[in-house]
């Protein structure tokens, strides 16, 4: 199977469905007419591992809720070199604003860690929701905020912490990615080289 592109799932199960209106409700509850028209709007593809989402140099234009899997937001440096923004495990939202207030968009990407399931709703479908019913324009609004503040947290753990330190905040606010990732893309998050980060965990 070509895994250059993503794979459509037009499958929706009822599990499915009830994660991300869980994780929904945590932000903003909907009502049943409301989740519905939401979820009508939602579009769902599989990535397989590596795989791009966005590459640097674009600026997706949607909203993502990770079903199943783990994607990254990465940024390049100056010289070459990938360094891990965020993870985006099972349950998690990545925010269009996010992508918006990574500056400079140019240098900011997604791809899959894992194999993944991601349901999408793209920008159109956005602007006709928040057009539609008000209640929408709060949701996104909120979800925004939450990806925004995920940022500011990865800010400020760079800045307080010694290389332990934040390899000790990564397995408390990852709790199951320390097993499930390759130690690179650990590293690359820790801001410190794979061999500095097996001396760490040998501690732990």
């Amino acid at each position: 199977m070509d895994r250059r592109f993503p794979v459509f799932l037009p499958q929706f199960s009822v599990q499915m469905f009830e994660q991300i209106e869980a994780s929904l409700a945590r932000c903003l509850p909907l009502s049943e007419p409301d989740w519905r028209t939401f979820r009508s709007c939602l579009t769902r593809k599989r990535f397989g591992r590596r795989q791009g989402l966005a590459t640097p140099g674009e600026n997706p234009a949607c909203e993502l809720f990770v079903e199943q899997g783990c994607l990254r937001v990465y940024c390049t440096t100056d010289d070459g070199l990938d360094r891990n923004l965020l993870f985006a495990p099972e349950e998690s939202w990545i925010s269009h604003g996010l992508m918006q207030a990574s500056e400079p968009h140019a240098l900011v990407g997604i791809d899959a860690v894992e194999d993944s399931e991601v349901l999408m709703i793209d920008n159109a479908a956005k602007e006709r929701l928040c057009t539609g019913t008000p209640r929408f324009e709060r949701l996104f609004r909120l979800l925004a905020e939450r990806s925004l503040e995920l940022l500011q947290q990865r800010l400020i753990l760079s800045m307080q912490h010694t290389a332990e330190g934040r390899y000790l905040e990564f397995k408390r606010h990852y709790p199951q990615l320390d097993r499930r990732l390759p130690q690179y893309h650990v590293a690359g998050y820790l801001g410190i080289s794979p061999e500095f980060l097996s001396k760490i965990k040998k501690r732990h």
